[in-house]
């Protein structure tokens, strides 16, 4: 067998469904149990949950990141008004929604929908911290925006960078403090939830990459 536990040169007749809900384990094991590739496991988890309650098919998986996308144009279209025309905000909406990578990633079954819909949610708040002012509730819930960003993708850590370099560039010290607290918590959390299962990908990467 390889890595994966798969049988190598062998025919095989009736392949296991590796997708089917019926002989699946519990939803909490897809936390545990992501092996071969080098990824948080935020989007698994809740995309099991998700195909728990709407089904375990092919296109109810796919509507989870159509639905993911969605929310990622609600928080730009918001982002937008907050700073501009209602005209103007709809016609960034369209232009998201029409974009050729943002239709692509709404109907793949992969994390990259969901780590968008958090980065519009972060991308909302910087905004009306912007446009509001900062209160230490509203920089609090950006810092800790940054754990199920991490917990996501990998690729998201240069979305985290950026919101902790704007924090220091246009917050006042008090604020840029809270920020930095904030953020640490969210990377403690996710360190704990993620870094026992990462250091075990690593090392199943270690012994070959089936893919």
């Amino acid at each position: 067998d390889d890595v994966t536990g798969w049988p190598v040169d062998v025919l095989v007749d009736r392949p296991d469904s590796l997708t089917s809900l019926e002989t699946a384990a519990p939803p909490l094991a897809a936390w545990a149990r992501f092996k071969v590739v080098l990824h948080p496991p935020l989007y698994v988890f809740t995309l099991r949950l998700w195909r728990e309650v709407c089904g375990g098919g092919d296109w109810q998986a796919a509507m989870y990141s159509a639905t993911c996308g969605v929310v990622a144009i609600v928080f730009v279209f918001f982002a937008a008004r907050m700073q501009a025309s209602r005209t103007v905000a709809t016609a960034v909406g369209m232009a998201m929604a029409l974009s050729p990578v943002q239709i692509d990633l709404g109907t793949e079954v992969r994390s990259y929908a969901l780590m968008m819909a958090l980065s519009a949610c972060a991308a909302w708040q910087m905004v009306r911290i912007e446009s509001r002012g900062a209160t230490t509730q509203g920089v609090w819930w950006l810092g800790l925006t940054l754990c199920p960003l991490m917990l996501t993708h990998y690729f998201a850590a240069g979305t985290c960078l950026a919101i902790v370099l704007w924090g220091m560039l246009r917050l006042e010290r008090r604020f840029r403090r809270q920020l930095l607290a904030a953020t640490a918590v969210a990377a403690v959390a996710s360190a704990i939830l993620w870094l026992p299962q990462g250091i075990g990908q690593i090392a199943d990467l270690g012994a070959g990459d089936a893919y």
